[in-house]
């Protein structure tokens, strides 16, 4: 029988910068999807804005795991007058992930990948540095040069990850009443054996009586 652990089913929080990465994000989606797991990720915020950051923190909050994808865009700076102000949003909720003890599986570019001049950072070359060495700093990450590539290598390492970790998870509702189901039934199954031991030995009890009455009337 499957057991719950094998039943669990995992939110996996995608975070990169957005128009540079539109299609290593889907290749990552359904990578994760493929996997029968739910990723979840800006594009179900909009905007990266400090409006929405009360609902990508709890959506943080409930995820399993973090997948960070980072290439040559340091992203969206956060303004002055907010928390936070002068970092990226990606990076914030880099800090947040971590800050939660959520595990991070971080992947970044091959340096030697050619990137539209657009999708290259100018303004915040600095910051983007500075990022990706906090990112590198205490775990191994994995370098992509495709988005197939990417995909690949985000399934196999959330694979490794699942098997390292344990993680709440989500499980089937009916996968919850089976093992209660089954508990309950194995629970009266030891009481029915009780039973029926109690009622052979009642048995023989009367058995003897009627011998022994029977014995009397005979004498």
């Amino acid at each position: 029988m499957k057991t719950v652990y094998m039943d669990k089913k995992y939110q996996v929080f995608i975070s990169s910068t957005y128009r540079d990465l539109i299609e290593a994000r889907a290749k990552v989606r359904d990578a994760i999807l493929s996997m029968y797991h739910f990723p979840v990720g800006m594009e179900l915020f909009g905007a990266a804005n400090e409006d929405q950051w009360q609902i990508i923190r709890e959506t943080i909050d409930s995820s399993d795991y973090y997948v960070l994808i980072i290439a040559q865009r340091y992203g969206s700076v956060i303004p002055e007058g907010h928390p936070d102000a002068g970092i990226s949003y990606t990076e914030k909720e880099f800090r947040y992930a971590l800050e939660k003890g959520v595990p991070i599986l971080a992947f970044l570019l091959d340096d030697d990948v050619a990137v539209k001049p657009e999708y290259v950072e100018k303004d915040n070359r600095d910051k983007l540095n500075a990022f990706k060495k906090a990112v590198k700093t205490g775990r191994l990450v994995e370098w992509w040069k495709t988005t197939d590539d990417l995909a690949q290598k985000v399934t196999v390492a959330l694979y490794k990850q699942i098997t390292r970790t344990k993680r709440p998870g989500w499980i089937r509702g009916d996968a919850v009443d089976v093992e209660k189901g089954l508990k309950s039934l194995s629970e009266r199954t030891e009481q029915n054996q009780k039973l029926v031991e109690e009622n052979k030995v009642l048995l023989v009890e009367n058995q003897k009586l009627k011998q022994k009455r029977n014995a009397v009337l005979s004498w």
